[in-house]
């Protein structure tokens, strides 16, 4: 094997590793908004983003000229499983400023990706969206980028209150990236 690839591949897992679980099958007690907005949605609801520090970059940040804020996550190498946090309400993709909560995991074997959300005590999901591909980004059917959770391929926009939700997704090859979305409800003024 390429000396380099395996340099690339060594690094990826060290940058994963800080949201890593031992256990991913452990669990865990822990919309559209623009970049400055971090009130709440509806009625004790916020968005939330998935954030993992080192393999996560905002969306304000790609020179893409999107004015949302969220995390587009990766790469994740094939056959690796990982969690990442959910952050509520971190406008300007300042995690410092959001709540924490809930995690997800992500579990990538052979062409299959299965994601759950997993809500801590307290908060539960009204809806979510995902993206999971081989770009950083999605992009529409005209071709152009989009953050747009709406325009995202998977989503269930009816959970009233679920604590836990997961996807399947196939037909998945090499290094992949994803974006999960939620509307999370629990909020009190």
């Amino acid at each position: 094997m390429n000396p380099l690839k395996i340099l690339t591949a060594l690094i990826l897992v060290i940058m994963i590793s800080a949201c890593e679980s031992n256990d991913l099958d452990t669990n865990f007690n822990s919309t559209n908004l623009s970049k400055d907005d971090t009130s709440k949605v509806d009625d004790g609801c916020e968005t939330a983003f998935v954030y993992c520090g080192p393999v996560s970059e905002c969306f304000l940040d790609l020179d893409m000229g999107f004015n949302r804020w969220g995390w587009t996550n990766g790469p994740m190498l094939p056959e690796t499983g990982h969690w990442f946090y959910i952050y509520a309400g971190a406008g300007q993709c300042d995690a410092d400023k959001g709540t924490m909560v809930g995690k997800l995991t992500i579990k990538y074997f052979g062409s299959t990706a299965t994601i759950t959300y997993n809500m801590d005590a307290g908060y539960t999901l009204n809806e979510v969206q995902l993206y999971v591909g081989n770009d950083m980004i999605p992009s529409k059917k005209n071709g152009k980028y989009t953050v747009a959770p709406g325009q995202y391929p998977y989503k269930d926009d009816n959970l009233n209150g679920a604590t836990t939700y997961t996807f399947t997704v196939d037909g998945l090859s090499g290094e992949i990236y994803f974006i999960a979305h939620a509307v999370v409800c629990g909020f009190t003024d």
